[in-house]
């Protein structure tokens, strides 16, 4: 995989992953879209345990030290016992 996403070869062409986006049309509407785009952050991943309660311990160090979360992801299937 790329940055840009898994390539999947067909001879001499290549697949990649399509990002379709309805814009206003106005100026600046798409410069919006490139700079949200590149905004890069710095992101905690971290094991836990797939249970309910099982990111708790996380959120209290977190907020003992005083930082904020903006927003959260999750992923782990069903039959994991651990997820990110």
């Amino acid at each position: 995989p790329s940055a840009r996403g898994p390539i999947v070869r067909l001879g001499e062409m290549a697949i990649r992953t399509e990002l379709n986006l309805r814009l206003p049309n106005s100026p600046g509407a798409l410069n919006e879209v490139c700079r949200a785009l590149a905004d890069e952050r710095d992101v905690l991943v971290t094991p836990r345990p797939n249970t309910p309660g099982g990111l708790a311990p996380v959120l209290a160090l977190a907020r003992d030290a005083g930082i904020n979360i903006e927003y959260a992801y999750s992923a782990a299937p069903a039959s994991m016992s651990a997820g990110l």
